[in-house]
């Protein structure tokens, strides 16, 4: 009797001591973040896990830069196997980004009125990547005139086209 009583209170000290082990460790990575983005946050290939908002807002004011002075590249295959392609000037489409709504979405990552979300999202990032994405504006106009254009070249009207960019394709 004596033994399972022992055995008992053991159980349920190491438990104890275990969560109390994994709240101080879990209060060492929040306070080690607490003015840094959370790890793993990335968007594209860019990781701004650990970064503070100041040098996230200078990373993506450089990359948002380089990738708006490139063009963009539509191909198109028609039935016949024959590849076109269009190079587009994202000023052309009225592309813009959104710097500082990027640095927030990045920094609010973990850190949500709601606790238990903010909770989940801490502890997810040890060990998973947040894919997110850039905030930006299309210039909706100048965008239907481009694919009308583009249509017309391969003769086939354009049918619920819908534009997007895929963050793994941000340099």
């Amino acid at each position: 009797m004596k033994k399972r009583k022992f055995i008992i209170k053991a159980g349920i000290i190491s438990v104890c001591a275990a969560l109390g082990l994994f709240l101080v460790v879990f209060a060492g990575y929040s306070a080690i973040y607490a003015k840094r983005n959370y790890a793993n946050q990335y968007i594209g290939s860019s990781n701004f896990g650990g970064k503070n908002k100041a040098k996230t807002k200078e990373i993506l004011q450089e990359k948002t830069k380089d990738f708006l002075s490139s063009d963009l590249e539509l191909t198109y295959q028609d039935k016949d196997g024959q590849e076109k392609s269009y190079n587009i000037k994202p000023s052309d489409l009225g592309l813009q980004y959104n710097v500082d709504a990027t640095a927030e979405n990045l920094w609010h990552y973990g850190r949500n009125q709601n606790a238990l979300l903010s909770f989940w999202q801490q502890l997810q990032s040890l060990f998973k990547q947040n894919k997110q994405q850039a905030d930006y504006a299309v210039n909706e106009d100048s965008l239907n005139k481009k694919i009308s254009e583009i249509a017309l070249t391969v003769d086939n009207p354009e049918k619920d086209f819908r534009f997007y960019i895929r963050a793994e394709h941000l340099p």
